[in-house]
This record gives C-alpha cells, sequence and structure tokens, in this order.
C-alpha cells in the first residue's frame, strides 16, 4: 500500500484519512500528515502537547489513512515528559469508522480544551429520559446546555459545508474535490480569475478561502475537472463500482 508522507487520500477514496480530518476539524483541531518518525499519524497543531492520532487495520498495518473498510478503530495518544498516555481508544468500542472518528476528535478536542465536552450530554445533544420507577430508558431531549446546544449548530454548519458525495451523471463517475487546506469544503470557480488560461478554484467552506489553480489537480487518462451546483469534481468513466 502506497501512502503519501503529506497528504491523506481524498474523501472519494473512502479511506480514514478524509474521515478522521474532517471529524477534528468540525472540532476545531488543526492538524498536520505526520512525516519522518510521525509518519502515519495524523498530528495536532493546537497549543499543548502534540496528539498523535492513528487508524487500526484488521490487516495489522496501523495508519491514518487505512481503507475504511478494514478499520477497527481508532486511537489517540500524547506524549509529554512523564510518558505517553491515552487520550482516546476506540479499538473496542465496535463502532463504525464515521462514528468512532468523531468520538476520538471530540475526545482530543476536550484534551486540547478546544471545545470543551458538555458535563450534561457529552456533546451527543440530547439526554435520555428514564421511567421513574424502572429506570428504562422512555425517550430522549434536547440538551438544556445552551453553549452546548450553540457548539452543536456550528458543528452542523460545518458538516453541511463538507464536500464528499460522489454522483454519477450520465455515464461518468464524478469524485468531490476536497480543500487540501481545511479537508472539508470543496471548491468553485472564482469568476473572471484564471491561471494560465485556466479557471482558479476556491474553498466554500467559511473562514477558509484557500485558492488552487488546475495544475494541482493530476488527472488520469479519460478525466477532466467538472463544476456541478457550483463544486468542483474529477469527472471520469463510470464503471459501474458501488459506492
Amino acid at each position: 500500500m502506497t501512502i503519501s508522507l503529506d497528504k491523506t487520500a481524498p474523501g472519494s477514496e473512502m479511506r480514514m484519512g478524509a474521515v478522521l480530518r474532517r471529524a477534528l476539524a468540525v472540532q476545531g483541531v488543526n492538524h498536520r500528515v505526520g512525516g519522518g518518525v510521525e509518519h502515519g499519524y495524523l498530528a495536532t497543531t493546537n497549543d499543548g502537547p502534540t496528539v498523535y492520532i492513528i487508524a487500526h487495520s484488521v490487516n495489522g498495518y496501523p495508519h491514518c489513512d487505512i481503507p475504511r473498510g478494514e478499520h477497527i478503530g481508532t486511537t489517540a495518544v500524547v506524549t509529554t515528559d512523564e510518558g505517553t498516555s491515552l487520550v482516546y481508544d476506540g479499538t473496542s468500542a465496535n463502532l463504525r469508522p464515521v462514528e468512532d472518528a468523531e468520538a476520538c476528535a471530540r475526545a482530543v478536542a476536550a484534551h486540547l480544551g478546544t471545545t470543551p465536552l458538555c458535563g450534561t450530554c457529552e456533546d451527543y445533544g440530547f439526554v435520555y429520559l428514564y421511567h421513574p420507577s424502572t429506570d428504562a430508558i422512555t425517550g430522549t431531549t434536547p440538551c438544556p446546555d445552551e453553549a452546548c446546544r450553540q457548539r452543536g449548530e456550528e458543528r452542523a454548519a460545518r458538516a453541511a459545508q463538507m464536500h464528499t458525495k460522489r454522483l454519477v451523471i450520465g455515464d461518468e463517475e464524478f469524485g468531490p474535490q476536497v480543500c487540501a487546506e481545511c479537508s472539508w469544503g470543496g471548491y468553485t470557480p472564482v469568476p473572471g480569475q484564471y491561471a494560465l488560461g485556466q479557471p482558479v478554484y476556491v474553498c466554500t467552506a467559511n473562514g477558509c478561502g484557500k485558492t488552487v489553480d488546475a495544475s494541482v489537480f493530476g488527472l488520469d487518462d479519460g478525466e477532466r475537472l467538472a463544476v456541478h451546483d457550483g463544486r468542483l469534481y474529477i469527472a471520469r468513466p463510470y464503471d459501474g463500482a458501488p459506492f
């Protein structure tokens, strides 16, 4: 398996890197792809000791960018002068890849103090209702904490900007191009701006604004850049494979 040292695969390739990076970004955790002795990890860049995040494969190959189908859990660790300790361990939780990534990101954010977990609902957004006599769960109700609800609305707004959905239009498959800077926004053409005769693209995520030109997208034979509903994709002949 060949994996880049300085970036993760696009979300369309169904690897853990894009899932983890989106989850970290939603929680306000700045991070980078590790290289050298940090190869295989995502490393936080917020203030404080670096937290290293890695996904574990059923095939025994830990790496932040393993295929989602091999995922058996994610761990996050932090090393200080006092030693190495766990921030999160999802290897025994039997969570699906997205659920595991989101739980890991919440734990890392809480550890870093970027978005402390709600003391009432731990940022799940709801609390359980129990029967007064049997203690059986009878339902849920929205978390009463205003700050928690606000954080949830902010996460939802970021999630709405995520550009990850593959499309099939006619006989072509459209692979979304995710911003390399924020890891969740898409790209859209900048009106009237061109580089070497090709459009310049800007990230659609609020607060990002990264711009790129067409030269950064390595196109294989039969591929082309295409814009659909204002978002940039790489279009290629559809081979009928399920998403």
